[in-house]
């Protein structure tokens, strides 16, 4: 498995070729960079988005723009609640993840990933995009 430090210096090797530009931080210094068609910029804000997908963040991140989360106890020894803090079951009382959250029991989350962006693997195409 690639992690995404060792993806980020891939592409910036892949960058740096293609820009003929080793020694810039940015291989752009004066073209106006147009994030729909640019591939060294689109490649890099998608390893910048998985990354952000694999980090765990305190609970104290979270917000409620955020939606549904996948939430953890560390050290990670059980398997996560997907849920958010301000979820109520119909009697008035906080669902199960909820009550964890708000105990301090789990303590960090991660982004659920988009479904419109999910790749099916059985060839069954994704109505959502």
């Amino acid at each position: 498995m690639i992690t995404h430090s060792e993806a980020r210096i891939i592409a910036q090797k892949f960058i740096d070729r293609v820009f003929a530009n080793p020694d810039r931080e940015y291989p752009r210094f004066s073209i106006p960079v147009n994030h729909e068609r640019d591939d060294d910029v689109r490649l890099m804000e998608y390893i910048a988005q998985e990354e952000a997908l694999m980090t765990l963040r305190p609970a104290a991140e979270w917000h409620e723009d955020y939606g549904a989360c996948i939430w953890y106890h560390l050290p990670l020894q059980e398997p996560p609640y997907i849920g958010t803090p301000e979820e109520w079951n119909r009697d008035g009382s906080p669902t199960a993840c909820a009550a964890q959250i708000a105990s301090g029991w789990l303590t960090h989350f991660s982004r659920l990933p988009d479904a419109r962006l999910l790749t099916i693997s059985d060839g069954v195409a994704n109505e959502a995009r």
